[in-house]
């Protein structure tokens, strides 16, 4: 599959646009069966940035102590990565069911594609925001907010990604949100468990 930036920067301003509200974003992305597949790669453009949080928190887990020195960096951040791409595609599993249950499936490739580049773009647009936060280190007392404003701001966004995707109404893209985040955290942090982390 042929990429170039512009096709990359189009999708992910398209996905912008619908984390903000606006639904001529939909309309934008590449709604093809290539480009359902092409999102996908949207997941490995977010690595270097996954990637490089992830690092800083091994960093911040071994000298505090919260996790096993003995193990390396290289199998920690393949783990986490490993285990963050797992919970995501279980809740497209997830999100699948609701979607073919609730009368939507024909929606499912739309939404698909649009939490894929929105997963990127929103990747990229907290980076800085994550790297200030590691800077600032965990005894700070803002750290607590401005992890809260980041979640907060990562739930809107999902929010706007699936009720617009899907078109579907406010309570239920609220439900699909909550549902949705809760299975994935809950799954990444069974899987981390399995793996001994």
């Amino acid at each position: 599959m042929n990429f170039n930036a512009n096709y990359i920067l189009l999708n992910m301003a398209a996905s912008i646009k619908i984390m903000f509200g606006g639904a001529q974003g939909i309309g934008e992305l590449d709604h093809s069966a290539s480009g359902f597949l092409r999102s996908f790669w949207a997941l490995l453009f977010a690595l270097p940035f996954t990637l490089s949080n992830k690092y800083s928190e091994y960093g911040s887990a071994v000298s505090s102590g919260e996790t096993n020195q003995t193990i390396s960096v290289f199998p920690y951040l393949l783990i986490q990565e490993m285990a963050s791409l797992l919970a995501y595609f279980l809740s497209l599993l997830v999100l699948y069911s609701i979607c073919r249950t609730s009368g939507f499936k024909h929606r499912f490739p739309i939404a698909v594609i649009s939490l894929n580049w929105s997963s990127l773009s929103m990747t990229i647009l907290s980076f800085p925001v994550l790297v200030l936060m590691g800077a600032i280190g965990q005894a700070s007392a803002i750290l607590p907010f401005m992890v809260l404003a980041l979640m907060i701001v990562f739930t809107l966004a999902m929010f706007n990604v699936l009720r617009l995707a899907l078109e579907i109404p406010v309570r239920s893209a609220i439900i699909y949100v909550f549902v949705l985040s809760v299975f994935e955290i809950i799954a990444y942090f069974k899987l981390l468990e399995l793996a001994g982390l």
